[in-house]
């Protein structure tokens, strides 16, 4: 069945403002393809592959699993001040009744999103362009599923926001972004590229940490949701509920970092589901 994606922005309010970090680190990143190439169809995974080999960097590895992986952070590693809008959507609210008075931008992760879909589903479209909209997709999929990618929280003093967390910070010295980006300690591993054995073996220990805490079969319900807008406002409510509650200059207790690793391991998780239903609904049409 061919995804529909619902598009309601009309009320909509989108910040701007260059954000210099990405959304999950680049292990995050990974990890959220790994938990989609294990749900993988063979017809997709072959599809996928032929397209990240177009333009593959001499960093990557040709082993489809490790090259995978791999593309899911390239439109990191390529990201300039041009293109991290498209990384990122300012969802605003406010603690004290300030009006938000936050700028339009010139695109958002939704749209992009529905971009390379709109792209790859054209099999009239250049395979280059499919190539780099193939990379963009994995990426940004992380990206939409990161709470403090799409909410800034506005008050008297910060009318315009806090730049999705950047300018919220901690006693420990980091921005709660920066804390939420590293997945409140979870994400901490550090995996080289190009991807050796031993990469490839740690992020598969962080995937099934994460999809045994979070299964398929209890999240099935929300898999059904096929908008980029609601992942959106799914993701604000998360940092409504549980990354803003913590005070700025507050250092992370024991309590505030168990109940943001244990949002983030849903988050991952479902980024990670709903990107394997994508591409296969894309490559593996029936």
């Amino acid at each position: 069945m061919k995804i529909r994606f619902a598009v309601f922005f009309a009320f909509a309010i989108l910040a701007g403002g260059w954000q210099p970090a990405e959304a999950w680190n680049a292990t995050g990143h990974m990890v959220v393809a790994q938990i989609a190439q294990d749900r993988l169809s063979q017809t997709t995974q072959a599809r996928c592959t032929e397209l990240l080999l177009i333009g593959a960097l001499p960093t990557e590895s040709r082993n489809p699993a490790a090259l995978f992986l791999s593309a899911a952070c390239s439109a990191d590693d390529s990201k300039n001040s041009a293109d991290v809008e498209m990384h990122f959507i300012s969802l605003p609210f406010t603690t004290d009744g300030t009006t938000p008075r936050l700028p339009k931008t010139r695109s958002n992760i939704v749209d992009a999103i529905m971009e390379c879909v709109r792209v790859l589903e054209n099999p009239a479209a250049p395979k280059l362009e499919r190539a780099t909209k193939l990379r963009l997709l994995l990426n940004l999929m992380g990206d939409i599923h990161q709470p403090l990618h799409c909410a800034t929280r506005c008050n008297e003093q910060e009318p315009h926001g806090d730049k999705n967390g950047h300018s919220f910070m901690l006693g420990d010295g980091s921005s709660l972004r920066g804390f939420w980006e590293n997945g409140a300690g979870l994400l901490k591993t550090v995996v080289t590229r190009p991807l050796t054995a031993d990469g490839l073996a740690k992020i598969a220990h962080l995937k099934q940490q994460i999809t045994t805490a979070c299964p398929v079969d209890t999240v099935e319900g929300e898999l059904e949701e096929k908008s980029p807008r609601k992942w959106a406002e799914d993701s604000l409510e998360v940092a409504k509920g549980y990354a803003y509650g913590i005070s700025p200059q507050e250092v992370p207790s024991k309590e505030y970092v168990f109940q943001a690793q244990e949002q983030i391991k849903r988050r991952l998780a479902l980024a990670g589901y709903r990107l394997a239903a994508l591409l296969n609904d894309l490559f593996d049409k029936k």
